[in-house]
């Protein structure tokens, strides 16, 4: 998609973001919520140039885009059989991302309960 976003993924995002109401309640589909990024490829750019396309489209619809990211290059030779990624920095990265993620979640969801 010479390096933007996929065009599935992007008129979702774009419908989506459309939705106003249902019936008499207001939704607000994004606004609020936490995303983590993460893409793959067989390429070695792993994804990465549709990332930040995809972060920009995001934070436009007021999604908490958290800061780590995941770009796996290589990818049908990234996991091994039980789906394990066979580098081990790779791993950590997506550990990182996902602790992170759970982390501003718990922190979005303690401000809503306030």
């Amino acid at each position: 998609y010479n390096g933007s976003i996929p065009p599935l993924l992007k008129n979702s995002v774009d419908w989506v973001s459309r939705i106003r109401r249902d019936g008499s309640r207001s939704l607000r589909p994004f606004p609020g919520k936490p995303a983590g990024l993460c893409s793959s490829s067989d390429g070695k750019f792993a994804g990465i140039r549709c990332i930040n396309h995809l972060r920009a489209v995001l934070v436009r619809c007021q999604v908490e885009v958290v800061t780590p990211e995941c770009s796996v290059s290589g990818a049908s030779d990234a996991f091994d059989q039980d789906g394990h990624f066979r580098d081990d920095r790779l791993r950590q990265s997506m550990e990182r991302l996902c602790r992170t993620l759970i982390e501003t979640s718990r922190m979005l969801s303690s401000r809503i309960e306030a």
